[in-house]
């Protein structure tokens, strides 16, 4: 290391004491890996969030599909049932 380096540490050790400097270390090194997580955990549930709206879009498309599908099945035979009623 460099002789400020350390002169400025010694510096720090004097000032604050070495379990305060530890303190402080320790207090930058778990924020630094929590803000980490935080941004994978955001990336992460961007994805999920694209991924619902995906299927989402998807299950809409195959429900308007099934329902006509549904009404060209059932409605000759509405049509039939509503016809033999009326004779």
């Amino acid at each position: 290391m460099d002789s400020v380096v350390l002169e400025n540490i010694g510096k720090l050790v004097g000032t604050i004491g070495f379990p305060g400097l530890i303190a402080i270390i320790l207090l930058r090194t778990i924020l630094g890996s929590f803000n980490q997580r935080l941004e994978t955990l955001d990336r992460r549930l961007n994805q999920l969030n694209n991924s619902i709206v995906l299927v989402t879009k998807t299950l809409t498309q195959l429900s308007k599909e099934d329902s006509t599908k549904l009404n060209t099945i059932f409605t000759p035979v509405v049509e039939h049932s509503n016809n033999q009623t009326n004779n």
